[in-house]
């Protein structure tokens, strides 16, 4: 995939990240009817480089192959993408929330007008993992209530037509030390944000459980060149029992799109049950639809193991029935309702 920074404008800061635009609209006249452009949100001490981690476990290979554009992000804080202003922690004044209102209302917009339409995409297809799933969950809740306040309000500057989730649950599998928490400085003394740094090797274990032969030796060793230090502020407000846990399931009530879910059966930070999984997809009142289930023989990162090639074909068919649904049912559209028989 190739590297990209976006200039935001005036007070907008910059966005960087990775974009695979494999087709000219042309190329795509035999299917008019709908085309996602898949926007995709990497978890905590990862970056954009974790969907195209080496190129037999690349999304930029299901992205040649069906003609789907793509973008890969990397998150505030996240190499050449700044950090946002220090968040409160508490109430709305949380990091993901702050990061996910600057997606809804400034980068997903901007990057919809340069390239959407231009690529012949007719909606977005948010994609995201781990912590940049729980932002996704918190975009679409946005983009949702926006799209439905009603007479009056302005619509969102971008069409939005599915929300894919993975490597997210309702059980860890270990509870934070509440002193964990308490040693984790969000910003330093200047104000500048602190990081924290997970020893590489073990974190492969525990990410790609490397020790049980569910990932290739591609993406192990290439695992730590997509690796970066995480945000504390980010892993306080995730964590904090009175912040994400506290408030997630308000926000995916509202989602009115169709999402889809799969938990690693091995995860090894979350249960990967059927029952979990369940309970997860429950919170999602409003959806017209939610897939959902549990992938054998995967782990926290499925983008990185053996099943990550098919993993990544699924979302795709998945944000390609999304699109060409929204645009059939003329749910998302921005403006003019579509000509009949285009």
């Amino acid at each position: 995939m190739e590297p990209f920074i976006f200039d935001l404008g005036e007070g907008g800061g910059v966005v960087s990240g990775l974009k695979s635009f494999p087709t000219k609209p042309e190329d795509d006249a035999h299917n008019t009817k709908g085309k996602p452009l898949l926007f995709c949100l990497h978890g905590a001490t990862y970056c954009a480089k974790y969907f195209d981690a080496h190129e037999k476990y690349s999304l930029k290979r299901t992205s040649d192959l069906l003609g789907l554009p793509v973008i890969a992000i990397n998150r505030p804080g996240y190499m050449s993408t700044p950090e946002l202003p220090k968040p409160k922690n508490e109430g709305s004044d949380t990091h993901l929330q702050n990061e996910s209102r600057w997606l809804h209302r400034l980068v997903l917009p901007t990057l919809w007008r340069a390239y959407g339409p231009s690529l012949g995409a007719t909606s977005i297809v948010l994609v995201g993992h781990s912590i940049g799933a729980a932002v996704g969950i918190i975009i679409a809740s946005k983009h949702s209530s926006q799209t439905n306040s009603g007479a009056g309000t302005t619509p969102p500057g971008y069409p939005l037509s599915g929300l894919v989730i993975s490597g997210l649950g309702t059980q860890k599998t270990f509870q934070p030390d509440p002193g964990y928490l308490s040693v984790l400085p969000p910003f330093n003394e200047e104000g500048q944000p602190m990081h924290h740094h997970w020893n590489h090797e073990p974190k492969t274990k525990l990410m790609l459980n490397s020790d049980y032969g569910q990932a290739p030796r591609d993406t192990i060793m290439a695992h730590e060149a997509i690796c970066t230090p995480g945000l504390s502020t980010e892993a306080l407000d995730f964590n904090a029992p009175e912040n994400w846990p506290a408030y997630w399931t308000k926000m995916a009530a509202e989602i009115t799109i169709p999402v889809m879910y799969f938990l690693g059966s091995d995860d090894q930070l979350w249960e990967g049950t059927t029952e979990r999984v369940e309970e997860f997809a429950s919170a999602f009142k409003k959806t017209p639809r939610i897939e959902r289930g549990v992938i054998g023989g995967s782990g926290h990162c499925i983008e990185l193991s053996w099943l990550g090639p098919a993993w990544y074909v699924r979302c795709a068919g998945f944000a390609m029935g999304c699109a060409i649904e929204a645009e059939l049912l003329g749910s998302i559209r921005i403006g003019l309702s579509p000509e009949i028989g285009s």
